[in-house]
């Protein structure tokens, strides 16, 4: 759900937690959040991006055992626009993977980058994602991600739409653990505007 900089409550982070954070953060004053069990201890974490000039990715360990990670720029020190998440169990190990889509309409093929984790948290600096294409939509849009088992096999679905429709409403949802194999795959002509986040 994407909200105004002091208008949202997460599940186990409550407003003033993340106000010190945000209160020094440059962001443009919009979030993103999931919850996901990215340590693999059978409690979900707070995943939470926040967009502007200083993109940032950070995951709240609940239980204390890990505390903050906060890491910038997670598509690079040149972008500076609107990120979409998800966070889902990639591989069925009990470790949930983070997907992060780039909003920003800079291309035909927008990415999706999959990070590990547990490594964004044990590890010092940001781990190198998988970064995939799942959309082409033939012009330039951003895409929204989401992460949901959605056909009951116990993995995710990658699940995407374009940002910018261009008088077509269309939406993807990509089989796990590789994400190349479509569970659903859909564009149908339509008025239906562009935008929201899925999963």
């Amino acid at each position: 759900m994407r909200n105004t900089k002091f208008g949202w409550v997460v599940g186990g982070v409550m407003p003033w937690m993340l106000l010190g954070f945000m209160a020094s953060s440059p962001a443009s004053g919009t979030s993103c959040t999931c919850g996901g069990d990215v340590t693999g201890d059978g409690k979900d974490e707070s995943v939470i991006v926040f967009d502007g000039a200083n993109s940032t990715l950070v995951i709240q360990d609940d239980t204390g055992k890990t505390g903050w990670k906060v890491r910038k720029k997670p598509f690079g020190s040149t972008y500076t626009g609107f990120l979409s998440l998800g966070v889902g169990d990639r591989n069925g190990d009990g470790k949930a993977e983070v997907f992060l889509g780039r909003l920003s309409s800079d291309d035909k093929l927008p990415p999706v980058k999959i990070f590990d984790g547990q490594a964004i948290i044990t590890e010092y600096y940001l781990p190198t994602p998988t970064t995939m294409y799942p959309l082409n939509t033939g012009g330039y849009t951003g895409v929204w991600v989401g992460a949901r088992d959605i056909n009951g096999d116990g993995r995710p679905e990658m699940l995407v739409k374009p940002r910018s429709t261009y008088g077509t409403s269309s939406y993807k949802a990509l089989m796990g653990p590789d994400f190349i194999v479509p569970w659903l795959n859909r564009t149908e002509p339509s008025n239906v505007p562009a935008g929201g986040p899925i999963g």
